[in-house]
C-alpha cells in the first residue's frame, strides 16, 4: 500500500535525520530535512511538523554562514508556523507565537 510505503520512508528518514543531527553532519541534516519536507507533501496523512524542519535548515545554513538560504528557510518556517496556527486546533491561544518571535529575531540579525 502506498501509505505504508510513505510511512516506512518517514521512519527511515527520521532515524537518518536524528543520527546526522547527533553527529553534527550538517549537510546530511539539511538533505534529510529537505527529503522529509518533500515527503510531507506526498503524504500529509503522516502529520509531519514541517516548520521545525524548516527552522533546523535555517539554523544550519546560518551556522554555515549561508545568510541567503538561512533567510529563505527562516521565512519558510515562519510562514509554516503562521499557517499551522491558522488551520489547526491550538492547545493554547499563544501556541507557536514564541517560535514566530524567535524566528523574527533571527531574521532581523541577518538583514
Amino acid at each position: 500500500m502506498k501509505d505504508d510505503k510513505h510511512f516506512e520512508q518517514w521512519l527511515k528518514l527520521r532515524e537518518k535525520f536524528r543520527a546526522a543531527k547527533k553527529s553534527k553532519d550538517y549537510s546530511k541534516v539539511i538533505t534529510y530535512s529537505l527529503n522529509i519536507i518533500d515527503l510531507s507533501k506526498k503524504a500529509p496523512f503522516i502529520g509531519i511538523f514541517v516548520p521545525s524542519f524548516e527552522y533546523d535548515i535555517a539554523e544550519l545554513y546560518n551556522k554555515l554562514g549561508n545568510k541567503e538560504n538561512a533567510l529563505k528557510y527562516y521565512e519558510a518556517s515562519k510562514q509554516s508556523f503562521i499557517s499551522y496556527r491558522a488551520t489547526n486546533p491550538l492547545h493554547k491561544p499563544d501556541d507557536y507565537l514564541s517560535d514566530i518571535a524567535r524566528i523574527d529575531k533571527r531574521i532581523q540579525k541577518l538583514i
